[in-house]
This record gives C-alpha cells, structure tokens and sequence, in this order.
C-alpha cells in the first residue's frame, strides 16, 4: 500500500433540460419535477412479476398493476415518452430453494410475453428479493432477454417497487435506468467547469468512502 495525494473537488451543478441543474448534496439528489437532458422513446413494454410468497412478503396484495401505472407516471414526468404497459403482464410464482423449476417457469413465462401479438420489446421485470439465492433467477431473465429474445429488461425489488415508503425516489431511480437503456442521456455537466477532466486525458475513479478498496495490478501491488 502506498499514500498517493489527492483533493476534494467542488461538486458540479448536474444539468438537465431546459438548462434545469441541481446541487449534488453529498452524491445525491432529488429528480422530482426534473426532465432528463434526453428523453428517450420507450418501446412496447410491458412487466413480468415473480412472487415467492416465503420471501417477498406479498408487496402486492391486489397485483403489481396500479403501482406500474404510478411507475409509468413517474416516466413521463421525468421527460420519457412512455405509453402504459401493452398488455396486463403476466405472473410467474416461484418457489423458494429450487433453481431448477424457477428457471423453466421464467423461461416459459418470458417466451410466452414474447410471442404475444403485441410483441413487448421491454420488460420490467419485478423480482423477489435481492441476496442469497436470487443470483439464478437474475442470470436466467438476462439469459432469456439478450442471449434468446433480444429485449431490454429492467430488474426492481418488489418489496421496494411496492413499498409507499421512499416509492417516489425508487422509481426515478429505475426511471433512470429505463431512459438509458433506450437512448436516453439522463444528465449532463458543463464542461468549461471541469477543469483537467474536460481534457480528456484524466480517469475519474469513484469511492464510496465506506469499503476499504485495494487495487492490485499484476507483479505490482498498489
């Protein structure tokens, strides 16, 4: 390990449209009422909701369909040409320690969104949990979706998709996601405020401040 020299920079104004801008407050800030620099068009789209009732505690008693629709507002107002979901989407139960049957079942349920008339070409698709035990299910859905279908997909929590609490910062958070995914430019910088890194000769690495991080390069410890 060795001690190399460094600063804090001033934090920069994060653009929008309309020459929008927003003050980062320690890495952060709100995306209410904010359209991204470039809206992107989303394509039919519609969402794939995988329940394990043992594990995701029922986020949506009466189904995901209002809080997509909540979702889909949030898109718009954050300048991103959504129409609502294409078609009701579909349910795909699954069941807690078998990875087996739990890949044939999002196997099938995607194939069968995919083969729909309507033909979605995005899917959002509403996850259990996050940790032990969901890596399968996350490589199967991204195995179908780019290896098999080639569609885009965006994974979410259920149990933070459906909570109230904090719901509205989720969202702008995956809207984000969405936007990017489909062309969209989510922010911008001025770049005459940027000093050496606007040279482009400059690698900005980013630290999260809480992890102890090395970074080891062959025969060459650092």
């Amino acid at each position: 390990m060795i001690t190399v020299p460094a600063r804090i920079l001033v934090s920069p104004q994060v653009k929008y449209r309309a020459n929008a801008t927003k003050e980062s407050q320690s890495g952060s800030w709100n995306l209410v009422n904010i359209k991204f620099t470039t809206g992107a068009r989303i394509p039919a789209w519609s969402y794939l909701w995988l329940p394990m009732p043992d594990k995701d505690g029922n986020p949506f008693p009466n189904g995901p369909e209002a809080t997509v629709r909540k979702f889909q507002e949030v898109l718009v107002n954050n300048g991103v040409t959504a129409p609502l979901p294409l078609l009701l989407g579909a349910k795909c139960q699954l069941t807690s320690g078998n990875s087996s049957i739990n890949s044939a079942r999002i196997c099938e349920a995607m194939l069968k969104l995919s083969r729909n008339p309507l033909r979605p070409k995005f899917l959002l698709i509403i996850i259990p949990y996050k940790g032990d035990g969901t890596a399968g299910i996350y490589n199967q859905i991204k195995y179908m979706a780019d290896v098999r279908l080639g569609i885009h997909t965006v994974c979410v929590i259920g149990s933070k998709f459906g909570n109230p609490r904090g719901q509205d910062q989720y969202f702008r958070n995956v809207a984000m996601k969405f936007n990017l995914k489909c062309g969209g430019i989510n922010h911008s910088l001025d770049a005459n405020k940027l000093g050496i890194i606007s040279a482009g000769g400059t690698m900005v690495v980013g630290i999260d401040g809480k992890t102890p991080w090395t970074v080891d390069l062959p025969g060459q410890p650092i």
